[in-house]
């Protein structure tokens, strides 16, 4: 018995190390899970935002808090400030973790480099605008699988030199460019520029749709702004997908900080302008059927999440109702997807 009883603790210790790990090693089923990850990250958050130009990597350390009850799991971790706009003026930067581990010791070493969105300050509002940007993802999800998926992180930061300096907000984790290409069976183009009307037109379309709905102008092909190209794998002759990331500056999430374009005359980024080309009626109908036949999805994904306040939820119903009022109307299909494409005239 005394020899069962002192193997007890190793075979547990072994068993927990053995389940925390199967919780983030397998990136694929990481990425396709809803339940939000308890996370803490500690670092040095006065080094962090001592220089918001030059960013390089530094230490810091993450612990997974697995929902099974299995226990915590620490590992090392670089981090850094990311993103040309939050670094210049959000209090609260979002950040770039690095959980490559050069001596392959890292339990997370598979996630590879991960981008992280955190709201641009404190306080409830802009948790919100986080929130209505990780829908803005799942509501790309449930139109096309071409599309970047995200984690709900519940994250408590803290820092490594005062310990009373800390805080707690929802963030989220957006899946790593090598596993939307291993997915897709895809390989990324980041060289060779391209023209929109260049890239997979059928896609193209209803990437234009999409960022449409969401009243999101914050991108452009030819300078890879917010917008990645992949190839299929097994052939780079083709016409390369665009796939688009980002979505804080959209009318959908409405963010204090957002502004539309200066090239347009657009006051106010609520304000939906079709950034697309001209494409025929049977294109635009079949496209649009894609969305129609979503719409509830996408309704019941603002009304069934429960991190989002009553008036966001509804104010963000009302503005997605507009979007399939004008999709599912033929003049007004014409008029906003014709008439005023960027080449109709």
């Amino acid at each position: 018995m005394k020899w069962k009883l002192c193997w007890l603790p190793l075979l547990i210790a072994a068993f927990t190390q053995l389940s925390a790990q199967e919780f983030v090693l397998h990136t694929n089923q990481f990425f396709s899970k809803e339940t939000p990850v308890e996370v803490t990250l500690n670092t040095n958050l006065k080094r962090l935002n001592s220089n918001r130009r030059n960013t390089p990597y530094q230490s810091g350390t993450i612990t997974w808090h697995n929902p099974d009850g299995t226990g915590d799991v620490t590992e090392k971790i670089g981090l850094r400030l990311r993103g040309n706009f939050r670094r210049e003026n959000c209090g609260i930067a979002s950040l770039m973790l690095d959980f490559k581990d050069p001596e392959k010791k890292s339990s997370f070493r598979k996630l590879g480099k991960v981008k992280l969105v955190a709201p641009c300050s404190s306080g409830f509002e802009y948790e919100q605008y986080v929130l209505k940007e990780y829908l803005i993802y799942k509501m790309y999800n449930l139109i096309t699988d071409a599309s970047f998926r995200v984690r709900l992180l519940h994250l408590n930061v803290q820092d490594s030199v005062k310990a009373k300096r800390h805080f707690k907000q929802y963030a989220f984790l957006i899946e790593p460019v090598k596993e939307l290409e291993k997915r897709k069976n895809w390989v990324e183009e980041d060289n060779r520029k391209f023209n929109t009307e260049q890239t997979n037109r059928s896609h193209a379309t209803l990437v234009f749709m999409f960022q449409y709905m969401v009243a999101n102008t914050d991108w452009s092909v030819p300078y890879f702004h917010n917008i990645k190209l992949f190839f299929p794998k097994d052939s780079t002759k083709v016409s390369p997908y665009i796939v688009a990331y980002d979505f804080d500056f959209s009318g959908l999430v409405n963010a204090p900080y957002a502004s539309p374009p200066e090239t347009t005359d657009l006051k106010s980024v609520t304000e939906r302008f079709y950034m697309g080309y001209v494409r025929t009626m049977d294109e635009l109908r079949a496209t649009a059927g894609v969305f129609i036949s979503k719409e509830k999805e996408i309704l019941d994904l603002v009304k069934n999440f429960d991190l989002l306040g009553e008036r966001q939820k509804a104010e963000m119903t009302e503005y997605l109702k507009e979007f399939f009022e004008i999709i599912k109307d033929d003049n007004q299909l014409k008029e906003t997807f014709i008439n005023n494409a960027l080449n109709a005239k």
